[in-house]
């Protein structure tokens, strides 16, 4: 990255987007400090992140990649991975509100149905929304998606972002998302366009779209 000046809106859905290299990771890298910038200074609610421990910092971010982070044990276990003392009606609720409970309903034993090996036993839209209910367990205030949407089929995949939706009503949350697919983003709230770890531009989706993505 060189150079670059942004301001990501509060509580609202901002879409980073670019082609390989053009520095989307190391953007979304240096939220909660995994790596920190040589120059220059981040800020959230007008505090420089520097100022935060790491832990407090991480506690307020949740971080969905495309490679789901799940082990063999029970849906309970996964969804609670990093909150182990969670009641059941704090995982249930969780379920609810992120949809994963349409279809945890219909596995024998519910929320003890065993889910193998890194959630061999379910699709890929099923894996994505039980990470999206270990998010909404843990109530961050930042969600940051890494190509969370990319392996899955539109119909998984408007599922995901119904999840994504509520998620922001009922937490009042900011939720980065960077992608390539176009229908992830076209209900972003606010695009920022990379190229060559420079901000090319930024926008409405439809603004961007035109501009520089329907070449």
């Amino acid at each position: 990255l060189n150079n670059i000046n942004l301001i990501i809106p509060p509580n609202k859905i901002t879409a980073i987007v670019g082609m390989s290299g053009s520095g989307k990771s190391t953007l979304i890298d240096l939220l909660p400090r995994i790596i920190s910038p040589d120059s220059g200074d981040i800020f959230i609610d007008g505090k420089n992140i520097k100022d935060y421990s790491i832990a407090s910092l991480r506690n307020e971010i949740s971080f969905v990649s495309q490679e789901t982070i799940l082990f063999d044990g029970t849906i309970r276990d996964n969804i609670s991975y990093y909150l182990p003392y969670s009641t059941d009606s704090e995982i249930i609720e969780a379920s609810i509100q992120s949809g994963v409970s349409e279809f945890i309903d219909k596995l024998p034993g519910k929320y003890n149905y065993n889910i193998g090996e890194k959630g061999q036993k379910l699709s890929g839209g099923q894996k994505q929304r039980l990470i999206l209910a270990r998010a909404f367990l843990s109530k961050s205030k930042v969600l940051i998606l890494d190509e969370a949407t990319s392996s899955l089929d539109h119909v998984s995949e408007l599922q995901v972002k119904k999840s994504i939706n509520q998620f922001i009503k009922i937490n009042n949350s900011t939720i980065i998302i960077v992608a390539h697919r176009q229908t992830t983003i076209e209900s972003a709230d606010f695009v920022i366009y990379l190229e060559g770890g420079k901000v090319k531009g930024t926008g409405a989706p439809k603004k961007i779209f035109t501009k520089y993505l329907d070449k």
